[in-house]
């Protein structure tokens, strides 16, 4: 493969070396229960009214939102749903700052994510952006204050009032251990995002191994397990620790699942535009040089693999250790919400299948690549695709 492509011509390179325009999606098998958080109903206008009453959202409007509208770029995925898959315990105020935290996170993701004064700016103004929230998690964060402009473009690059606005909420309500390991957490994965850009502007193709690696980080579920313990409202800091192999295990194989539903439905959005070095389907294609619907079973079959390793190094965790307090065991409980929501997410929301979707489940069938939606016709026999 030729290195070096501009961006759009790399967002067609999958297709005219594989020449397909469609591929074969099988149906995602899943086990692990879905929830939803009681508190959904209330927060779903809370924390939407809360984003849109910073003025830097206005801005980004143009550039992110669909047809420029800022209440369907809030609605086609926004993260208080995701979350409430996620996080299903807890009591609604706890469940309220933890919907915003997502919801800067989301809105983030799309801004470096979307052609604007972000990818626009050089990679030092980039990175200088990235520093300034982390440089807010390192602090108590700070009240918003609608009278007090910002002027500081890292500010306005990293929606950095937003984030120092729910940061000063979290560190008054989070115990200091797990509000110090939510902040390492979301550190890391703001520093993976650079690495994420430096590897994409690089060109450079990725193997599977090496993509998912990677990927892992990039995603972000690190965030996920202390907030857990934040919505729980127990510091398992301790137990955790007295049990590292074992949970570093759990978390890893957690990291995994999240990755490749992520990629498997996000595949054909982040491909049109422009992307389709950051997915573990294209790292196929790209590399090993198989067709996108042999990528695809390929990325199925791991994450269908790795729900089911869950749930067995989580029982069997359990079984072999008759000691575990209450609160261990409903941690364990509720790490299987955080992939339950991801799958239910992915495969429904408009954030990946097109701001028309209605969030009904994308299931197995015959996808057509197309710019702007989630195209699928149902499929019986794969084997005559």
């Amino acid at each position: 493969m030729k290195m070096n492509k501009t961006r759009k011509e790399m967002a067609r390179t999958t297709l005219f070396d594989c020449g397909e325009d469609q591929y074969y999606l099988p149906d995602l098998k899943t086990r692990l229960p879905l929830r939803q958080h009681s508190g959904v109903a209330r927060t779903l206008g809370e924390t939407r009214a809360w984003i849109k009453g910073f003025p830097e959202i206005r801005n980004w409007a143009p550039f992110c939102a669909p047809r420029g509208d800022i209440d369907l770029w809030l609605a086609q995925g926004f993260a208080d749903v995701w979350i409430s898959h996620q996080f299903t315990c807890g009591n609604v105020d706890t469940f309220r700052i933890i919907c915003d935290l997502g919801g800067w996170m989301v809105m983030t993701d799309d801004v470096h994510s979307a052609p604007g004064p972000f990818r626009d700016a050089d990679e030092a103004t980039r990175n200088r952006a990235l520093d300034r929230a982390i440089e807010i998690l390192n602090g108590d964060g700070q009240e918003f204050d609608r009278n007090q402009p910002s002027s500081d473009t890292a500010d306005v690059l990293v929606l950095g009032r937003c984030l120092s606005d729910v940061w000063y909420r979290l560190c008054r309500s989070a115990p200091p251990s797990i509000r110090a390991r939510i902040a390492r957490a979301l550190q890391g994965t703001l520093e993976s995002w650079k690495a994420e850009a430096s590897d994409r502007g690089s060109g450079r193709c990725l193997t599977l191994d090496e993509f998912l690696e990677r990927r892992d980080v990039y995603v972000g579920i690190d965030v996920d397990f202390p907030v857990l313990e934040f919505m729980l409202g127990i510091d398992l800091h301790s137990e955790l620790e007295a049990h590292a192999d074992a949970f570093s295990k759990i978390w890893r194989i957690l990291r995994r699942y999240t990755s490749l539903v992520n990629d498997l439905y996000s595949f054909r959005k982040e491909y049109m535009a422009g992307k389709d070095l950051t997915n573990s389907i294209a790292a196929q294609c790209n590399m090993e040089h198989v067709r996108i619907s042999d990528a695809v079973r390929k990325v199925v079959d791991l994450a269908e693999s790795a729900e089911e390793e869950f749930i067995a190094c989580r029982e069997q965790f359990i079984a072999t250790h008759p000691e575990l307090t209450s609160g261990l065991l409903r941690y364990l409980e509720c790490l299987g919400d955080i992939a339950s929501g991801t799958a239910f997410y992915t495969r429904c929301s408009p954030r990946y299948h097109g701001v028309d979707h209605d969030w009904s489940e994308i299931g197995g069938g015959l996808v057509t690549i197309d710019t702007e939606r989630t195209i699928i016709h149902p499929w019986v026999e794969e084997a005559t695709r």
